[in-house]
């Protein structure tokens, strides 16, 4: 019995192997579907082997051979620590098992996503949204509560730019801007930091150029806009020396001209103004105002240029 006892105790015990894998433990890699790889001591029975990423299991996908064992993921990895694990059969059916994870950092997420609205926007402001990221892609956006996808264009490498116009009467607070970036087989999404909020059920005109405090050089300009369609659009003006000069009111006085236009059916709308004669720091003062069809009247806006 002693002699039995000797030769067991004499016998080398088995250790568990250190298995080496690709990715390395800790490594940060760019490759969204990268190849995970063991590699396998002569004990080990590759055919037993077994291999999971992020609990999704990738045995059946393995390729097993006496010396290693390696797959790839069927989907691509989400940026961030991906947690990666082994299973096989040792000397004697003795579990052999080694667990790691990685970082993975691809350029093919979205890195930023930003928008223009630093304030309420009313109907026609234009929201205009920038997404960065991947180049080569499909990105388009979407504002919480609005009906449809908003497409973007890349404008630059990896730079894609998308607008939405407010329409009348779209009032809604605090909703989420979220962008999304297809490429390939993978799609990431970004909500930003700031929510945006539409104010839109105020008659208003939205001057689209020249922008007020432009410097126009000549007494003969056209001011460009948009109000609800086939409205009225009417523009009185009072010319001054003093850019601080309060605005006309709505109705005419001495000293005052006034001009007339006519929205399409989109809201678009052009007044044209001339003044006779100009010297050095001129400047006119506009109070323009819309009347709808049925006789609603906007909320003015007020511009200044200097001639």
């Amino acid at each position: 019995m002693r002699s039995w006892l000797f030769l067991l105790l004499a016998l080398p015990l088995w250790a568990q192997p250190l298995l080496s894998v690709t990715p390395e433990d800790g490594a940060v890699i760019t490759e969204s579907r990268p190849l995970i790889t063991v590699n396998l001591p002569p004990d080990v029975d590759h055919g037993s082997a077994r291999l999971w990423v992020d609990k999704q299991e990738l045995t059946f996908n393995c390729l097993r051979t006496p010396t290693f064992v390696s797959a790839r993921p069927m989907d691509e990895l989400k940026n961030g620590k991906v947690e990666a694990r082994f299973w096989a059969r040792g000397r004697g059916g003795v579990a052999v098992e080694r667990r790691w994870s990685f970082q993975v950092k691809s350029d093919q997420g979205i890195s930023s996503l930003t928008h223009d609205a630093s304030d309420s926007l009313a109907e026609y402001d234009t929201l205009t949204v920038d997404l960065k990221g991947a180049s080569g892609g499909k990105a388009w956006f979407e504002v919480e509560g609005v009906k449809g996808n908003h497409p973007m264009q890349e404008i630059a490498a990896g730079h894609y730019r998308g607008s939405y116009l407010v329409e009348p009467g779209h009032t809604r607070m605090q909703m989420s801007v979220v962008g999304y970036l297809e490429v390939g087989r993978r799609l990431e999404k970004m909500t930003a930091d700031r929510p945006v909020r539409f104010f839109a059920n105020i008659f208003r005109v939205k001057i689209l150029s020249p922008e007020s405090g432009t410097q126009l050089n000549s007494g003969t300009f056209t001011v460009k806009g948009r109000t609800r369609p086939n409205s009225t659009v009417v523009a009185v003006m009072r010319v001054t020396f003093n850019e601080n000069t309060p605005p006309p009111s709505s109705t005419v006085n001495q000293g005052e001209g006034t001009e007339k236009g006519v929205a399409d059916a989109q809201g678009f709308f052009e007044v044209h103004y001339d003044v006779p004669v100009t010297l050095p720091n001129m400047w006119v003062v506009m109070n323009i105002f819309a009347i709808d069809e049925e006789g609603n009247r906007s909320v003015p806006a007020i511009v200044r240029y200097q001639l």
